[in-house]
């Protein structure tokens, strides 16, 4: 390749995937991440965005978003994600996300404590970290600061959880 080149690579796991056209599916892809950047002159900002949401991601098991630790071995963390959402969907405006995250952390409280890590496998949640349901309330003050949401904090602190 020569300098200023570019070249697009795609790995799947999905066999459906092998039968669309290559050239469809980066168009696609560079459409997504062109939606995913804010408008703004500051490259860093947007570069920084479109980095950040490659951990926002919309897990199968519990038909959700939530926000991976860190790739490839990493799951949702509960610590992590609700330090991490406050940058990664609060303040990028995602109120679906992050009501989809919290609702997700909130189904799994036990006794007080949000769970610290979602297995894979689908075994049960681990509960080893007292600062994620911390955490949890910074989160939900910056997400009412934000979306101003009453109905959704009221629901929350409903005995629905």
């Amino acid at each position: 390749m020569a300098a200023g080149e570019k070249v697009y690579l795609i790995f799947t796991t999905d066999v459906e995937v092998l039968k669309q056209s290559p050239i469809e599916l980066k168009n696609k892809e560079l459409a997504r991440l062109r939606k995913l950047q804010p408008e703004t002159k500051n490259e860093f900002l947007r570069d920084l965005t479109v980095a950040g949401n490659q951990f926002l991601v919309h897990r199968k098991s519990t038909n959700s978003y939530s926000l991976i630790a860190g790739y490839h071995w990493f799951t949702d963390w509960g610590r992590d994600t609700m330090i991490a959402m406050r940058g990664l969907t609060i303040a990028a405006g995602k109120q679906e996300e992050s009501k989809s995250i919290l609702r997700t952390f909130l189904k799994s409280l036990d006794r007080g404590m949000l769970p610290n890590r979602f297995p894979d496998q689908g075994e049960a949640p681990e509960y080893n970290t007292f600062d994620a349901t911390m955490w949890l309330f910074v989160v939900l003050h910056e997400y009412f600061e934000q979306f101003g949401d009453l109905e959704f904090i009221e629901e929350v602190f409903s005995e629905s959880y």
